[in-house]
């Protein structure tokens, strides 16, 4: 499930909840959408958002008729803080642009690869480890309902 950001674009102004805009950690690749709402002068508009990550290239993405688009790869690939510039286009000119700064965290030292699974873990700390004495307590808690 993607974290779903709103940005509420009118007149010379953008809007939203966070301040700054916090669109994951490093490297979270995909988890975070923006939801453009265009009020006043900017319904008239073709929009693209220009995303200036923490590090490297601007990269452009076309916000479309439904009004979502899905943050690009570069702009969360390193830490630190990114501006998104939303500018409106009429009839292939630019008319106005606004800008939201964005917030990107570090990944803690965690690697790309895929995470090995957390259950066993989180399973295995409740009832005490995977020892007899952790099997133990979990048969004790069962037979007095408490599990």
């Amino acid at each position: 499930m993607k974290n779903n950001h709103e940005i509420i674009l009118k007149q010379y102004a953008a809007y939203c909840k966070e301040q700054p805009l916090y669109l994951g950690t490093a490297g979270s690749y995909g988890m975070e959408m923006l939801t453009i709402i265009r009020e006043d002068v900017w319904a008239e508009y073709d929009i693209l958002a220009a995303f200036h990550p923490p590090v490297g290239a601007a990269v452009q993405v076309r916000v479309g008729a439904n009004n979502q688009i899905g943050v690009p790869i570069e702009a969360t690939a390193e830490k630190g803080m990114g501006e998104i510039v939303f500018a409106g286009y009429k009839e292939g000119v630019r008319q106005i642009a606004v800008d939201v700064l964005y917030k990107v965290a570090p990944s803690s030292g965690a690697s790309s690869q895929n995470p090995p699974s957390l259950r066993r873990t989180w399973a295995a700390d409740f009832v005490g480890g995977d020892n007899a004495e952790g099997a133990e307590r979990h048969a004790d808690a069962e037979k007095s309902g408490a599990a």
